[in-house]
């Protein structure tokens, strides 16, 4: 049991650091999508400042850069809570053949001291007739 308990907390810090990255990835998304916004202000305007529109270009390829990072980041992330999920499967499996296993010992253990107390009871029986 205490190995599957450490395999279901591994799983769920794993999908906590999958939810932290999804929420960076949309942090990011959103801050590039109002870039893009600022970009095409910049550019529509009569007078382009190409310095400005050179920085938030820069600054798009930064964000998608980062975005790139953070799939590749969730994607790894995604195999090991995979793998995690099995390695909980399997715990969780041999948890519920052992305990099968302790029922039935615990059956057989009270049927032999019902035999046992049947037999006490029938010499008890015999020894009083």
């Amino acid at each position: 049991q205490h190995r599957r308990d450490l395999c279901r907390i591994a799983l769920v810090e794993l999908n906590q650091r999958d939810n932290t990255l999804r929420l960076e990835q949309d942090t990011i998304r959103i801050e590039s999508a109002t870039a893009s916004t600022e970009l095409r202000s910049l550019e529509s305007h009569r007078t382009l400042d190409v310095n400005a529109s050179v920085a938030r270009r820069r600054h798009l390829g930064d964000l998608a850069r980062d975005l790139r990072d953070l799939e590749h980041r969730r994607l790894e992330l995604s195999d090991r809570i995979a793998e995690q999920g099995e390695r909980l499967m399997h715990s969780d499996q041999n948890v519920r053949s052992l305990e099968k296993l302790l029922d039935r010992r615990e059956s057989d253990a009270t049927a032999v001291r019902s035999r046992k107390e049947a037999r006490e009871l029938d010499e008890t029986c015999r020894v009083a007739k």
